[in-house]
C-alpha cells in the first residue's frame, strides 16, 4: 500500500516536466505557430527602473540579438514600486 502514494507522486512529477519538453519539440517539428501575432517575439519584464534604463536595455539587447542573426523583440515593460525604507 505505501508504493501508490509515491507512484502518484512520481507520475505527477514526470507529467509536469514531460509535457512542456514533449511540447516543445512538436511545436520545433511541425512548425506550429506560437501564437504570436507579427513579426519578432514580446518579452515582458517587470521594473522598478526609470524610462532612460528601460530604453538603454532594450537598445542594447536588440543590438546583442542582432548581432547573432536573431530577430529584434518588442518590450513589454511593467512597472513595479520598490520602496528602499521597507527593503531588507
Amino acid at each position: 500500500m505505501k508504493w501508490q502514494p509515491r507512484f502518484i507522486i512520481l507520475f505527477l512529477l514526470a507529467l509536469i516536466v514531460g509535457v512542456p519538453v514533449v511540447m516543445n519539440r512538436v511545436v520545433r517539428l511541425t512548425g506550429a505557430s506560437t501564437g504570436m501575432t507579427g513579426p519578432g517575439e514580446k518579452l515582458t519584464i517587470l521594473t522598478p527602473h526609470g524610462e532612460q534604463i528601460r530604453y538603454e536595455f532594450s537598445r542594447a539587447f536588440n543590438a546583442w540579438r542582432e548581432g547573432r542573426g536573431l530577430a529584434t523583440v518588442t518590450f513589454d515593460w511593467r512597472f513595479t514600486y520598490s520602496n528602499p525604507a521597507t527593503s531588507a
